[in-house]
């Protein structure tokens, strides 16, 4: 459930919000909320997709952009690649608008299921910059919220692939 939204006024194109996720994977898609409360509709948004440095944050390297992904205001959007990206150091999923664009804050559920996931929910005002910020940062206690983003993606390994077998 959506209990505020966090965005920029006077946004652009470069200016990114989304979710870090530092396990090496293949993204295949993502899943937004965007918020539905503001006086401008929004019939598409930018997508990117980033690469992670060596200590797992945010870097200006594109592994995929899309300049044009349709989405409905005031709801869960799905949008599902084209093809994969690999992501062998992580990855950072964004969205952008070139104006006002507000992501969706959950609070309303389950924080057991879905607590606040620190040094994970992202934004840059300007992305070419490589200056990247986590949402913990902010004072307001009620900006520690995760954003309603969610990727679709698999893992390089999972634990039964790394598992020794033994010939007889």
């Amino acid at each position: 459930k959506m209990t505020t939204e966090v965005g920029l006024n006077s946004g652009t194109s470069n200016s990114v919000f989304g979710v870090v996720k530092r396990t090496p994977s293949i993204v295949g898609g993502v899943q937004f909320y965007l918020d539905g409360t503001s006086s401008v509709t929004h019939y598409s948004v930018n997508l990117f997709i980033f690469d992670l440095d060596a200590k797992g944050n945010p870097t200006n390297k594109i592994l995929y952009k899309n300049t044009y992904v349709p989405v409905t205001d005031g709801q869960w959007n799905t949008y599902t690649l084209p093809a994969s990206v690999d992501a062998p150091n992580g990855y950072f999923v964004a969205i952008s608008y070139d104006g006002f664009i507000g992501i969706g804050l959950d609070g309303g559920g389950d924080t057991t299921k879905y607590p606040f996931a620190k040094n994970t929910n992202c934004f840059a005002s300007d992305y070419t910059t490589g200056t990247f910020g986590y949402i913990d940062a902010q004072s307001t206690e009620a900006f520690h919220r995760n954003f309603m983003m969610r990727p679709i993606a698999a893992p390089y390994t999972v634990d039964d692939d790394s598992t020794e077998f033994m010939a007889p």
